[in-house]
């Protein structure tokens, strides 16, 4: 969004404003801020954040050398190159909200919030690219999803945006909550509930008592869609919250009456109050996804986005990088990459997701699931038992990080094709030593432990 730089340090709360450009001419400007110098781009702002490890004060001279046209900072910081705006304020945090409620006060698009233990990016892609068939709509960008991150997207908000998918994250007690102290929602999804981020949650309740808070956080006339194919489903239900359930029950509000899996994903039915909707086709290879599709359908419906637009939205929608894409290689090698992030809730899903896959050779790349605090170890045991009942004929299983052997001894059944790593570089080598023609590689680990770069390499050694 443009705005003059008197406009820009009211909506931040802003004391000072002091530049360094001719004769104190600044023309109307992109709201473009950024955190990381690293990352920042010519005519951006950069916001000075005191973080736990790191000062965004030192950073100031590398955001200029790359091309900051203003800072935001909480101490007069002196400039010397010319064509730079500096505006003090008391917290670049608490700045960065108050510009959020101003700029959301001003532009007035409807809120959707998202939020959940998986799927959460997915389903903001799929609801953005629907919605985008028929209004103007924006989002969260990339993994901007923390009470920092989401101001940072909505600061590159289009002015006629009409709806606004915010991505939230709930990594630790309190943080759901003061994103949401500068967003009122319309309406809600929560993906599902579970044993994710428990180093700071402790226990699955834990992790539903913070997420549940999206709910209470809809305006009166909106609702929250909710997995209703999970237990708190039903302990939400005595909240005496606006709820709708999806799933692959009957019993739910949205689910599916039919489904075909194609050679590019699949194709399946909807029925919304035990009403026929429509059929759509996703490019997507595991059945979790339409836990992703079916919240976005209903909430399009909602909207009264036209049943052709929402199948044409879905049929455009691809998995991105590390969240559930599908690559297809030389030898008829197909990597399926879950290597963005992992939980127990997740992986579960996600290997489940195998027993559709139409391979006999299957490898699967696994790695830790980091952030589970003192039950990490129980839960990379239950993940072994998980996998030595796993019915589906595999190749091996290569495993990379520190709980490998835990793993391995709780799947016996599986230990001759189990080959522990401690790095991504190891399991590549091995990976590649395994993989024949027609071979399905599965790769899912949280961000850590790197299994992205595996997933670089190979796409490159064996890319068509």
């Amino acid at each position: 969004m443009k705005m003059l730089i008197q406009t820009l340090s009211d909506w931040l709360g802003g004391m000072r404003v002091l530049s360094s450009f001719e004769g104190e001419d600044i023309p109307p400007f992109h709201t473009n801020f950024f955190v990381d110098s690293r990352e920042m781009k010519a005519g951006g702002i950069f916001v000075c954040i005191k973080g736990e490890h790191a000062d965004g004060h030192d950073f100031i001279p590398d955001a200029i050398k790359r091309g900051a046209m203003g800072i935001i900072t909480e101490k007069i910081y002196p400039i010397e190159q010319a064509g730079v705006f500096q505006i003090q304020v008391d917290s670049s945090l608490e700045a960065l909200k108050h510009f959020s409620s101003k700029l959301l006060n001003e532009v007035k698009p409807k809120l959707i919030g998202i939020t959940g233990s998986a799927g959460k990016t997915t389903s903001r892609e799929i609801i953005q690219t629907i919605f985008e068939t028929t209004y103007p709509c924006s989002g969260t960008i990339k993994n901007y999803n923390t009470p920092i991150g989401v101001p940072l997207s909505l600061a590159r908000m289009p002015a006629n945006s009409q709806y606004f998918i915010a991505e939230i994250s709930a990594s630790y007690p309190g943080e759901l909550c003061e994103t949401l102290s500068f967003l009122s929602l319309d309406h809600a999804v929560i993906t599902g509930i579970g044993p994710s981020h428990l180093e700071f949650f402790k226990n699955e309740a834990g992790v539903f008592k913070e997420k549940i808070n999206l709910a209470k956080s809809v305006k009166r006339g909106g609702f929250t869609w909710m997995n209703g194919d999970q237990r708190w489903y039903h302990e939400a239900s005595s909240l005496g919250l606006s709820l709708k359930s999806f799933g692959f029950s009957s019993s739910n509000e949205v689910t599916i009456d039919r489904l075909v899996w194609l050679s590019s994903g699949m194709e399946f039915e909807v029925s919304i109050a035990k009403k026929a909707v429509a059929t759509f086709k996703l490019n997507a290879w595991a059945k979790h996804f339409l836990l992703d599709a079916l919240p976005s359908i209903a909430l399009a419906c909602q909207e009264n986005i036209p049943v052709s637009d929402i199948q044409k939205g879905m049929a455009s929608f691809f998995p991105g990088k590390g969240r559930g894409r599908c690559l297809q290689l030389q030898q008829g090698i197909t990597i399926l990459d879950e290597a963005y992030n992992a939980n127990p809730y997740s992986m579960r899903s996600a290997i489940s997701a195998l027993l559709n896959i139409p391979f006999s050779r299957k490898i699967l790349v696994l790695g830790d699931m980091l952030e589970l605090g003192a039950k990490a170890e129980e839960l990379h045991k239950e993940l072994g038992a998980y996998l030595a009942d796993f019915p589906q004929e595999i190749e091996a299983i290569i495993y990379v990080g520190e709980y490998g052997k835990i793993v391995k001894e709780s799947s016996a059944s599986r230990a001759n094709k189990f080959l522990c790593t401690s790095d991504w570089t190891s399991a590549l080598n091995i990976l590649k030593k395994l993989c024949q023609k027609n071979t399905v590689v599965f790769v899912k680990a949280s961000n850590g432990m790197g299994l992205h770069q595996l997933v670089d390499e190979m796409e490159k050694a064996y890319s068509c």
